[in-house]
């Protein structure tokens, strides 16, 4: 358990100021829907996002550098710095790692912080940050849930001319990151099939 390691070298090198801007960015990546390394959200963990700042220095910061973002994306914190070709300067494709966001873990360097964040997660914080600083919004700091009425979404299936398929089933009482991967799975082969046969947009919930 690397737990305390984290927290040790963590509070060893961030400042206090620091520490309230990590508290900006989980809260921008909570707004987003990717906070938490849980296998459901597969995003940004409370330890990467420390890292991401003591990486840049501040929130303003760590989104100016996300909106240059190339995939796959490498971050050293205590390593080297980074070059400085905006082409270039995050990407490291010859590293062992194949995540899209590849953090190395300053108390492990074989270990990719990272490693859970999904290309949709990365590619959802990095369109934010673009949002954000051509227009800064104090509301993307906050999630909003968007409900149609029932009648609004027959509209809408009927304008675009399509039918909407629904499987509703009761899940086994497991943990949520051992239940999680067992239905992805097949909600991958089941999104392939129906594609064949013209249909998309399958999602679990």
């Amino acid at each position: 358990d690397r737990s305390q390691l984290h927290t040790k070298y963590i509070n060893k090198h961030l400042s206090a100021q620091q520490k309230e801007e990590v508290r900006l960015l989980k809260q921008f990546a909570k707004a987003l829907d990717i906070y938490g390394a849980e296998l459901r959200v597969e995003g940004f963990s409370g330890y990467l996002c420390e890292l991401m700042i003591l990486q840049y220095g501040s929130f303003a910061s760590a989104l100016e550098n996300a909106r240059n973002w190339k995939m796959p994306v490498y971050l050293e914190p205590a390593g080297k710095p980074e070059t400085e070709n905006p082409e270039t300067r995050n990407s490291k494709p010859e590293t062992k790692f194949t995540s899209p966001l590849v953090v190395l873990d300053p108390v492990d360097k074989n270990r990719n912080v990272a490693a859970v964040v999904s290309t949709t997660s990365l590619a959802r914080f990095i369109f934010a940050a673009r949002m954000f600083l051509e227009k800064p919004n104090a509301g993307m700091f906050f999630r909003k849930e968007i409900r149609a009425a029932p009648k609004a979404l027959r509209k809408m299936i009927a304008a675009r001319k399509t039918s909407l398929l629904m499987l509703e089933f009761k899940s086994p009482k497991l943990v949520e990151d051992i239940l999680w991967p067992q239905l992805k799975k097949p909600r991958l082969q089941l999104a392939g099939s129906l594609s064949i046969t013209g249909l998309q947009s399958w999602a679990i919930t």
